[in-house]
């Protein structure tokens, strides 16, 4: 090989090869074949990730969160607590059970398409309630009557807030404790 041959990337050619040149193959300092890009970098990330995890911040917690969070569902409540309607009456004849307006598809629309705004619409009637706002409140239940009860024509209901643990609740439909905030009537005159 001449020095012209190493400065242009081109080894001479051998005799053997009929005079076709051949790049050079360099494999740097050692002579080693260099791995692939993405086995360097997932090797970097085994060996980076155990580090940090043991070895980064805790913030005086056991726990680190994007490495270890074994107690991800223990903080989350047993207990769920949820603003609904309960029916007591219904054109005149009372309920032999009060019930929660979503469980009474078959007398009222938006119980069968299980309307969430009507849940958005208790929630802040809840907040209003708590709040002493009255006149919110008020505001509210004509929204309650005229768009949610309108398929009957007189209803005795609650605002109630109910306390239930989700599991029980999937599983029987336990509800742990109902209470009642105030009562409303939406008479047939209405």
């Amino acid at each position: 090989m001449s020095d012209s041959s190493l400065s242009s990337g081109y080894a001479a050619a051998p005799a053997d090869t009929g005079g076709v040149e051949r790049p050079i193959k360099r494999r740097g300092l050692t002579g080693r074949k260099r791995a692939p890009w993405r086995v360097r970098y997932l090797a970097a990330g085994l060996i980076l990730y155990p580090a940090l995890a043991f070895y980064g911040p805790r913030g005086g917690h056991a726990e680190f969160y994007p490495f270890f969070d074994w107690d991800l569902f223990a903080s989350a409540p047993a207990m769920f607590a949820d603003a609904v309607l309960v029916v007591r009456a219904v054109d005149g004849e009372p309920l032999a059970e009060p019930q929660l307006f979503f469980d009474m598809a078959d007398t009222f629309a938006a119980a069968r398409r299980g309307d969430i705004r009507l849940a958005k619409l208790l929630d802040k009637m809840v907040i209003a309630h708590w709040h002493g706002k009255v006149d919110d409140v008020a505001a509210f239940n004509d929204i309650v009557r005229t768009t949610y009860l309108q398929d009957a024509r007189s209803v005795s209901y609650d605002l109630a807030v109910i306390r239930y643990d989700a599991e029980e609740r999937y599983r029987t439909g336990a509800i742990a404790k109902t209470i009642i905030l105030q009562s409303f009537e939406k008479t047939a005159d209405e």
